[in-house]
This record gives structure tokens, sequence and C-alpha cells, in this order.
């Protein structure tokens, strides 16, 4: 193997570094490994124009970068079961590159020590792992909440019974209600024909005391008109005497 160019050394360097950050915390490094794969990207478009470099080890290079391009995607994705549906899409290979050795570059690197696919079964375990944490969680929740939908129904079942209690018992307050109206009002009916008889009863007698007044009037005023002319004879005969007065007999 001949000397390694510029570009494939940068290469292989950026390719390893950035496949240790994503075995060692890929979501926390998910931005880096994006940057660092769109750079990769733009070496390889340079590379595929450099006819030195074997088309195979090419083709190794371009699936290190693909794979790496679908780890960023899928720890990406917001649900667990996508981010496996990405992974398992990706096809299996072994990697083929030839290391960088002394008499290559003296600052050269070391090689490619790990497959992308061997950072993506690593993945997929994490992502498997949280598939059944999710799914655990889910079943809990899901019995939790059977648990409180079984109370909600009680508790339903208990405020209909009240319901229906509260129910009977107004009806029973309104059929008592209802007996003590009618009498009541019967009894209002009977006061209102006694105070129509009452008032009948109290024109009669008004009536009558009227009639008995006229006449009593009637008496006294006569009563008072003899007095009056007793009265009055009486003060003419003394009036009379004193103007003529008796003769005296001899």
């Amino acid at each position: 193997m001949g000397m390694l160019s510029t570009d494939e050394l940068s290469f292989q360097r950026l390719v390893e570094r950035t496949k240790r950050l994503a075995r060692d915390d890929l979501k926390g490094n998910v931005w880096k490994v994006d940057a660092a794969t769109k750079y990769l990207d733009r070496l390889y478009a340079t590379m595929q124009k450099d006819r030195a470099i074997d088309r195979d080890l090419l083709q190794q290079y371009g699936l290190e970068v693909y794979q790496l391009r679908k780890l960023v995607e899928a720890e990406q994705q917001h649900r667990t079961e996508d981010k496996i549906r990405i992974l398992d899409s990706l096809p299996d290979f072994e990697p083929k590159i030839a290391p960088v050795t002394e008499t290559t570059s003296k600052a050269a690197e070391a090689p490619l020590f790990e497959s992308s696919g061997g950072i993506r079964a690593r993945n997929k375990a994490v992502y498997r792992k949280d598939l059944r944490q999710e799914l655990l969680s889910s079943s809990k929740n899901a019995h939790e909440h059977d648990l409180t939908m079984t109370e909600h129904e009680d508790m339903h079942e208990h405020l209909a019974n009240e319901l229906l209690d509260l129910t009977r018992s107004l009806k029973t307050s309104m059929k008592l209600a209802g007996n003590v109206i009618r009498e009541d009002n019967k009894r209002l009916d009977q006061m209102n024909h006694q105070v129509g008889s009452n008032k009948e009863k109290l024109a009669a007698e008004s009536a009558r005391l009227e009639k008995h007044a006229y006449k009593w009037c009637a008496f006294d005023c006569m009563i008072i008109v003899i007095f009056i002319f007793l009265f009055a004879s009486f003060i003419c005969m003394v009036i009379i005497m004193k103007i003529f007065p008796k003769v005296a007999v001899r």
C-alpha cells in the first residue's frame, strides 16, 4: 500500500474520532457526530475524484460514512421504534480498511479499530433496552389507568346510586308537599266561602242597623222638637205673665 493522501489521512482520522464519539455517548455527542459526518461527506466527495485511491477501499469509506449518517438520523428520531427501524435497514458489512502504519505516515493515528456496524449494534441494543423500558412503563401506566378507570367507575356508580336515592327522596317529598298544598287549598276554599258568608251576614246586619238607626234618629228628633216646643211655650207663658200681670181681686 502506498502513501496515503492528505484527504484520505484526514478522512481516516476524522472517521476514527467520530466513531469514538458515537461509541462513547451518541446521544450527548449527536450534534458533533452530525457535523463531522457532513465534513466526511465533503472529504469523501473529494476522494472520489482521486484515481489513486482503490475503488473497493473508497466504497468501504462510503459505507462507513453512510452508517454514521444513519446513526445520527436514528438518534434524532423521537420514537424508539423509528430508531430501531432505521438501524435495521442498514446493511451488514466488515470493513477492509488497511491500518495506517508508521511507514505510511509518522503522523498517522491508529487504524479504524471498530466498524460503524459494531457501533450500530451497540446503539441498537441500547434502543431495544429503552424500548423494553418504555413497554414496561406503558404496561404499568396502562395498569394504573385501568385501576383509575375502575375507581372512576365505582365512584360514578356510587354517585348514580346517591342521585337515585336523592331522586326518590325528592319524589316522596314532592308528593307529601302536594298533599299538604291540596289540604291548604281546601282550607283556603272553606275560609273563602266562610268569609263570603260572613260578608253577606255583615251586609244584612249593617242594613238592619242602619234602618234601626234611622228610626231612632227620627224618634230623637221628635223628642227634641217636643222639648223645644214645651220650653218655648213655657217661655212664652212667662213673658205673657210678665206683660199682663194678674188683676188683683177686690
